[in-house]
């Protein structure tokens, strides 16, 4: 079985990839990209993928667009999407894609693995966390006056940083964001920094959380 791996942090690439490399899958090579378009420079060289692993928001294509590609042109490639983003509409567009595999980055090293066990095994893969966050909760704001005065003061959040952490829990991509709100994806990248940072979370789900536990969607 050959795998690659994209992912533009190229230290969490590796990583999964030496996770890999110590389990017992019947795996032959192991290829790393750390972009879309050198993701898929792997197939236009002829290389026989049998998986691809891939994160969502990469340069120079999307993880979407990857996968789109993959469908179109190696429809027997399993495709597995291992990444920090999930809603309800990513999750609906994953399915129409008919992605094998559905991974949080919260996932421990067993469950990766597992996962990978079941999707070599022609199964399909969701992470539980995936599909209790979302058979719970509505990722969307309930009206405009949920975010109040009292809660962007307490953060020192800006007029921006609120209307990007509106999309966010929406999980678009930083590209998608941008796109809506005329930005660059780079300083949607740094606006999602900041209001991590001011409001003390990781991810895009620990923000959610935070929020769905002080009434705020």
């Amino acid at each position: 079985m050959n795998i690659i791996i994209i992912d533009d942090h190229q230290i969490f690439a590796q990583g999964v990839a030496e996770l890999i490399k110590r389990s017992h899958l019947d795996v032959n090579n192991i290829f790393m990209a750390f972009s879309g378009k050198e993701g898929l420079a792997y197939f236009n060289n002829q290389h026989a993928i049998d998986v691809v692993i891939t994160d969502l928001n990469l340069p120079h294509f999307s993880g979407i667009q990857v996968i789109e590609y993959v469908r179109q042109n190696y429809p027997k490639t399993k495709v597995v999407v291992l990444t920090q983003y999930y809603s309800k509409a990513l999750t609906q567009k994953l399915n129409d894609l008919s992605v094998d595999g559905y991974l949080t980055k919260n996932l421990s090293h067993q469950e990766i693995i597992s996962a990978l066990w079941n999707i070599s095994s022609n199964k399909k893969f969701i992470s539980q966390e995936v599909k209790s966050v979302f058979d719970e909760y509505d990722f969307s704001f309930s009206s405009e006056d949920t975010i109040i005065d009292g809660f962007i003061k307490k953060h020192s959040l800006s007029p921006r940083e609120v209307e990007i952490m509106k999309l966010l829990v929406t999980n678009m991509t930083n590209q998608e964001i941008g796109d809506q709100v005329n930005i660059s994806m780079e300083t949607v990248r740094t606006h999602r920094k900041n209001i991590y940072r001011k409001i003390g979370v990781n991810n895009v789900l620990d923000l959610f959380k935070f929020l769905r536990m002080n009434d705020l969607i």
